[in-house]
């Protein structure tokens, strides 16, 4: 599964708000599924999900949500603001990353 999510990776690798940890859209999963029946990599269900969690619960990634103020769509465009309780989650995550 390793190769899988790192193949994945590097498919949304090209896109600069994966690439640098932007806050993402709620719902983003539904972007990568499109995007792997467009490309085809090898990614299940399974593999995007738990990418998406190694990816969203990153030291780096937690910081900028409560840094910034909205979420992101893969191919950079807005999708909304990040809520004070989502600001106050990703507090509690980084607690428990250190």
């Amino acid at each position: 599964m390793n190769i899988r999510l790192d193949s994945l990776n590097a498919v949304l690798n090209a896109f600069v708000v994966w690439r640098e940890q932007q806050p993402l859209a709620l719902g983003i999963e539904r972007q990568i599924f499109q995007l792997v029946a467009a490309q085809q990599p090898s990614a299940s269900k399974r593999v995007v999900q738990k990418l998406l969690y190694r990816h969203t619960h990153q030291r780096s990634y937690l910081l900028k949500i409560g840094q910034s103020g909205q979420r992101f769509n893969l191919d950079g465009t807005e999708d909304g603001a990040i809520l004070p309780e989502q600001r106050e989650y990703a507090g509690r995550l980084l607690v428990m990353v250190k």
